[in-house]
Order: C-alpha cells, then structure tokens, then sequence
C-alpha cells in the first residue's frame, strides 16, 4: 500500500509536537516542585501539589505515550521503507540478505567490498 506524502508529514509533525509538549510539561512540572520545595505557606504547598498530580496525569503521561508511540511509528516506517540504492526491495530483505553472508562466513568479503578494497 502506497502512503501519500502528507500522511508521513503528518506523523513526523505529531512526533515532534508532541515530544516538545512532554519536555514542556516536564519544565513546567520541575517550576511547581521548586515553588514547593521554596515555600512555608500550606496553601501555596497544597495548590502547587494539585496542579503537579493533575499535570501529570492528564499532560505528561499522555504527551510522553504519544511521543513514544508516534517514535515507533516513526522507526517502523524507516526500516521498512524501500531504498533506492538497492531497487524496491525493503530494508528487511536487505537486512536478511546480509545475515545470510554474515552465517556463510562472508563478512571479511562483504565488508570489503563495501569500502571498495576488493576489486
């Protein structure tokens, strides 16, 4: 099945977006524990408390699934994707092909040829 451009777009701007929420949900978070560590009066303590507990379950623990799951997304579809270099065959299949010269003990040969010494 062929992705359209926009669809990968789309997943690499989620990724991003969401990983950048995370870190500023964590700073955030990180500003409300230093009011708290800073502060001897009990309503500023419990207030900041609150808003720690509610930050993290409904901004920080969202965000960061969000960002770990668009990331895998993200690395599924570059290892997946079909290069150039090698016609249309995918990464597996290249993957599988140098597994089989590395288990038939061409890997010397192998990585010779790659780096142009063998002629």
């Amino acid at each position: 099945m062929m992705m359209t451009p926009a669809v990968p777009k789309f997943a690499l701007i989620t990724h991003v977006t969401s990983s950048v929420g995370w870190l500023g949900a964590v700073a955030a978070f990180l500003a409300l524990a230093v009011a708290v560590l800073g502060s001897q009066d009990p309503q500023i303590v419990r207030a900041a408390d609150l808003a720690m507990h509610l930050t993290t379950w409904f901004v920080i623990v969202p965000l960061s699934l969000a960002a770990l799951l668009t990331g895998i997304v993200q690395s599924f579809r570059t290892f997946f994707r079909s290069s150039p270099d090698r016609g249309s065959r995918s990464n597996v299949a290249k993957f599988e092909e140098d597994r089989q010269g590395r288990d038939r003990g061409h890997d010397r040969v192998h990585l010779r040829r790659r780096s142009g010494s063998v002629r």
